[in-house]
C-alpha cells in the first residue's frame, strides 16, 4: 500500500509558485484567427492602443460583447505621469511613519493624502 501513495505523491505535481492554475472551464485554450490586410492590421493595433489593450483583448471583448474602456485623453495621461512622483513620494513618507519615525509627520494625514492622489488617478483614468 505504501508504493501506491508513493506513486501518488510523485504523480502530484509540486507547486512551484506563481498563479495557480485554472480550472479547465476557466482556461482560454481555444485560439481563433483572421486574416487582415495590412492596412487592417495596422487600424486594429492603433485602436488597441489608443483603449490601453492588447489587441487579443481587444477581439475578445468586441466579439463577446463586452464593454470597451473609454479612451484615455492624452492631456490625462500626461497629468498622471507628472503626479506619479507625488504618489511615490507620498508612499516612502508613509513607509517612514510606519517604521517608527513619525515624530514630523501624521500618518493618517498622508495616508488621506496618499489616497486623493490613487483617486485622482482613477478619474484621469476614466475608470469611475
Amino acid at each position: 500500500m505504501e508504493d501506491s501513495s508513493d506513486q501518488q505523491k510523485l504523480k502530484k505535481k509540486r507547486w512551484k509558485g506563481g498563479r495557480p492554475r485554472k480550472s479547465p472551464g476557466e482556461r482560454r485554450s481555444e485560439q481563433q484567427n483572421a486574416r487582415l490586410t495590412l492596412e487592417e492590421s495596422r487600424c486594429f493595433k492603433a485602436k488597441a492602443r489608443t483603449l490601453r489593450l492588447r489587441p487579443c483583448d481587444l477581439a475578445r471583448r468586441v466579439l463577446l460583447g463586452l464593454k470597451l474602456p473609454k479612451p484615455v485623453p492624452e492631456l490625462n495621461q500626461q497629468a498622471w505621469k507628472d503626479l506619479v512622483p507625488l504618489a511615490n513620494d507620498l508612499r516612502w513618507a508613509i513607509q517612514l511613519v510606519k517604521f517608527g519615525r513619525k515624530d514630523t509627520i501624521d500618518q493618517s494625514l498622508l495616508e488621506n493624502l496618499f489616497e486623493a492622489v490613487r483617486e485622482l488617478r482613477r478619474e484621469l483614468r476614466g475608470d469611475i
